[in-house]
């Protein structure tokens, strides 16, 4: 089908009932085209839409119907999207076969009804290629979304990783609420709770008789293992993080250092 060609014209019916999501959707059809085109009244029930310095107009609204001269695939376009902004469901489709044809094929995309044009079977067989592969590109295009109720269920939801809870969470409320003992014991908790018994040494060895201090970094030390939990966080047992308060020369240099 050539890009240009004759036009025609389309009248159309749709459903009386509506509501206000629905006329705002349409609206927002209406308003999408209109802005593409200078608008004038030419008489009354007529307006016509001109495209940037064009002398004839390219598409002229009756209110009842829609009409063309000399149509272009992005007028067809433009013309079936004012006609579902207007709620019609069905299309009646008059003028040059190629126009008919691409009303035809358009509609299609939206799920309106046409009359007045007959496709042929490689018609069909086109729009049915056409479709498939558009559907191919969307899914390609857009991430893939789980349905409500298989998000719900999910472990961690990325979006909403600070406010929403997970099992997670509730690995740093069990390494808040465990005694020590529990914590070794605990396969979520074993390794963390290794790490957690080297730092609490390093601290005892650095501090020496700041007592009070020790058991502030200690627990500072606990409370950064349960966020770190809560955040999704593995630990290994090599792994060993030391506040930044602790450090080599916070140490006597005359003694042998644990290794951490």
């Amino acid at each position: 089908m050539s890009e240009n060609f004759v036009g025609g014209e389309i009248k159309g019916v749709g459903s009386s009932a509506e509501g206000a999501e629905d006329q705002a959707k349409r609206d927002n059809l209406a308003d999408g085209v209109l802005r593409r085109y200078l608008v004038v009244d030419a008489a009354p029930g007529l307006s016509q839409l001109y495209e940037g310095n064009a002398r004839t107009p390219a598409i002229e609204d009756r209110g009842n119907s829609l009409s063309t001269d000399l149509a272009s695939q992005a007028v067809v376009r433009d013309i079936v999207t004012l006609a579902r902004s207007r709620g019609w469901e069905n299309l009646t489709v008059s003028g040059a076969e190629e126009f008919k044809r691409a009303v035809w094929e358009e509609a299609q995309r939206h799920e309106l009804n046409v009359n007045g044009f007959e496709p042929t079977p490689l018609d069909v067989a086109r729009q049915d290629a056409r479709r498939a592969s558009e559907e191919k590109e969307r899914k390609v295009a857009e991430p893939a979304v789980r349905p409500e109720n298989e998000r719900q269920a999910a472990t961690v939801d990325l979006d909403a990783e600070t406010t929403k809870p997970s099992l997670q969470e509730g690995l740093g409320k069990r390494w808040r609420e465990s005694a020590p003992e529990d914590r070794a014991n605990d396969p979520d908790l074993a390794n963390a709770q290794t790490i957690f018994v080297t730092v609490k040494a390093a601290i005892g060895y650095a501090m020496g008789d700041n007592s009070e201090i020790a058991e502030k970094l200690i627990e500072a030390v606990s409370e950064s293992i349960a966020n770190d939990l809560d955040k999704g966080r593995k630990f290994e047992p090599q792994l060993v993080v030391v506040p930044a308060q602790i450090t080599v020369a916070a140490l006597e240099d005359s003694q042998p250092r644990p290794k951490f």
